[in-house]
């Protein structure tokens, strides 16, 4: 699809950003038989493939992007972490589960878990993206480069907010790390998937 384009920093050739010939991307498949190739999707909906890569097949030939994977795992560990931390969260923000059931004032949940889920779908793109600029690839290579990002990034941002909004150290504690162990998960996905798609 034309792919990254690459410049030379200190001496080193590595990706950046992309290349001015990139067209877009595609899924194709191929008939090992005759050598056909065949463009099967160009566009997800109305939004063009750029950079299509990480992809997982199951029995059935069905074909998932493992960013989005990703991103529905780490709102099932926010799920279950506040769930763990529930009591412990509440506490450190002051309020009771009633409190905050009464600030709602009747409007619909649903945006509050929408708007959570769209979140994580962009971070594990962000993470599926850094990491194609860095070539990382293993579980391991992806889970240290994701405890980087949530530790010095996330982490940071959180505290700076939280301390100018006068909340306690445990509440900060809670958020972030729920974050930067989401991320250590996503690392390992992204990472997994793209060294079992270049072996």
């Amino acid at each position: 699809d034309g792919g990254l384009g690459f410049t030379t920093i200190d001496g080193i050739r590595q990706p950046f950003e992309l290349s001015a010939d990139n067209k877009g991307g595609s899924i194709q498949r191929v008939d090992l038989t005759t050598g056909v190739v065949e463009t099967v999707y160009t566009h997800c909906g109305d939004t063009p493939i750029l950079s299509g890569n990480d992809i997982v097949f199951d029995t059935e030939g069905g074909f998932y992007f493992n960013d989005t994977v990703a991103g529905i795992v780490y709102y099932g560990i926010q799920s279950a972490w506040f769930t763990v931390f529930g009591k412990a969260w509440l506490a450190a923000l002051g309020k009771t589960l009633p409190q905050i059931m009464s600030e709602l004032d009747g409007k619909p949940y649903w945006p509050l878990y929408v708007t959570a889920f769209v979140c994580d779908l962009v971070l594990a793109y962000a993470i599926a993206y850094v990491f194609a600029l860095t070539s990382t690839r293993g579980a391991a290579a992806g889970m240290k480069l994701a405890l980087v990002l949530g530790v010095f990034i996330v982490t940071p941002v959180t505290l700076t907010n939280y301390v100018f909004e006068m909340h306690p150290l445990a509440l900060v504690v809670i958020d972030a790390g729920c974050a930067v162990f989401g991320f250590l998960v996503m690392g390992a996905i992204i990472g997994g998937w793209q060294k079992k798609a270049t072996t």
